[in-house]
C-alpha cells in the first residue's frame, strides 16, 4: 500500500487512505504504512468533529451510517494449504458450485450478494459479467 502510494504520490495524484480487507488502513498520506496512532488519531480527530460541528457522538454517528446504508459484516481468515492440487480442486468446486462459471449463493445462513472473482475474470455484479480493474496511470 505504501509503496503504490508513494507511485502516484511521485505522479501528483492524491491519496485519500489505503486499506487491505483484513489487514488494516492507512489514512492519508504523511506515514506510508498501517500505523494504529495513526488511525487512533484519525478517530480523535473524527470525534472531535461529530461533537462540535454536529453535536453527536460517534455511537451516533455510526447508527446514522448503518440507518443510510445499512449494515455489513465480514469476517475474515486464513486457511493454510500447502498442496497446490487441493487448491485447485477447491478453487474449481468454488467456482462451478452448481455447474459451469456458478457460485454459491449462500454461506450457511447468509446470502451471497456478489461474487468477484478475479482469477476467472468474473463478476456477477457487472452487466457483461466481467470485473472492472482500476486503473491508477
Amino acid at each position: 500500500m505504501g509503496n503504490k502510494a508513494d507511485d502516484l504520490l511521485n505522479a501528483s495524484k492524491t491519496v485519500l487512505f489505503a486499506f487491505e480487507e483484513a489487514i488494516g488502513y492507512m489514512c492519508g498520506s504523511d506515514i506510508l504504512d498501517k500505523d494504529g496512532i495513526t488511525a487512533a488519531v484519525e478517530l480523535v480527530q473524527l470525534s472531535a468533529y461529530l461533537q462540535l460541528k454536529r453535536k453527536s457522538t460517534l455511537g451516533e454517528h455510526l447508527s446514522f451510517i448503518y440507518q443510510e446504508y445499512g449494515y455489513h459484516s465480514n469476517d475474515n481468515s486464513y486457511y493454510i494449504c500447502h498442496n497446490q492440487v487441493t487448491i485447485k480442486n477447491i478453487f474449481e468446486r468454488l467456482s462451478n458450485y452448481n455447474g459451469t462459471n456458478s457460485y454459491p449463493d449462500m454461506i450457511g445462513e447468509y446470502k451471497i450478494i456478489r461474487v468477484r472473482d478475479l482469477f476467472k475474470g468474473y463478476d456477477n455484479g457487472t452487466l457483461n459479467k466481467k470485473p472492472v480493474m482500476l486503473n491508477y496511470d
